[in-house]
C-alpha cells in the first residue's frame, strides 16, 4: 500500500521506526544521526515539537533521583536538577541537565553539567532535530571529543520516546542516560561512534 501523504494526523496507528546509522538530511553522510519514518500521517511538526519540549519538561523520576526540579532558565533553556542518592560505590550526586531549545528551527541540545552548574558532566549531550516536508526527527548524542553516536541503542530509544509521545503514554518517557551504560561498557566502541 503506499504511503498516503494528505492522511490527517493521527490516522496512523503503526508503531514509529527509526534508524540507525543514516545519513543527516541537512549534513548528509558528514553526520550520522538515528532518523524516524515519515510521522505527518502520526501528527504534524508542531503537535511533536510541542511533545518534545513536554518531555524535557516531565522528565522520568529514575530509581536513584532523590530530588528533582524542573525551571526555566534566564536565556530560556529548561533545566533538570537532580539529587541522586548515594549507592555502593557511587556517592551522592547533583546534576544540571540543561536542555536549549531554538523554537524556529525546532531543535534542541541539552548537556549535563556537576553540581558547579559550570563543569560539563561525563554524560553525552543528545541533539534533537525536528525537520518538516515531510515531518522527520533526527537525534544523536555526542561527547565532548566529538565522538557521536547513532547506534541501534539510540534508535530503538528515540523509537520508544516517539511512540510513547504520540501515542499519549500516560507516564513520563524515558532518556538517554538509559543507554549510556552501554556507551561506557561496549568492548565494540568504535563501530559506535563515528
Amino acid at each position: 500500500e503506499a504511503f498516503d501523504w494528505l492522511a490527517p494526523p493521527g490516522s496512523c496507528k503503526e508503531k514509529v521506526l527509526c534508524y540507525h546509522n543514516s545519513d543527516s538530511t541537512t549534513q548528509g553522510s558528514a553526520a550520522l544521526v538515528v532518523i524516524s519514518d515519515p510521522l505527518d500521517k502520526y501528527i504534524n511538526r508542531k503537535q511533536l515539537w510541542e511533545l518534545l519540549v513536554k518531555w524535557r519538561r516531565e522528565p522520568l523520576h529514575d530509581k536513584r533521583t532523590e530530588e528533582m526540579k524542573v525551571y526555566d532558565d534566564d536565556d530560556g533553556a529548561i533545566v533538570c536538577k537532580r539529587v541522586y542518592a548515594s549507592e555502593k560505590d557511587k556517592p551522592q550526586e547533583t546534576l544540571y541537565f540543561k536542555t536549549t531549545l531554538d523554537h524556529e528551527k525546532m531543535s534542541m541540545s541539552r548537556r549535563v553539567f556537576q553540581k558547579d552548574e559550570k563543569t560539563l558532566s561525563k554524560i553525552p549531550m543528545d541533539f534533537i532535530n525536528v525537520h518538516d516536508d515531510p515531518v522527520l526527527v533526527e537525534a544523536w548524542r555526542q561527547r565532548a571529543n566529538g565522538q557521536r553516536k547513532h547506534d541501534e541503542a539510540v534508535r530503538d530509544l528515540l523509537a520508544r520516546v516517539l511512540n510513547e509521545l504520540i501515542t499519549g503514554s500516560s507516564e513520563p518517557s524515558p532518556d538517554f542516560e538509559l543507554i549510556d551504560q552501554d556507551w561506557e561498557t561496549s568492548k565494540d566502541w568504535k563501530m559506535l561512534f563515528f
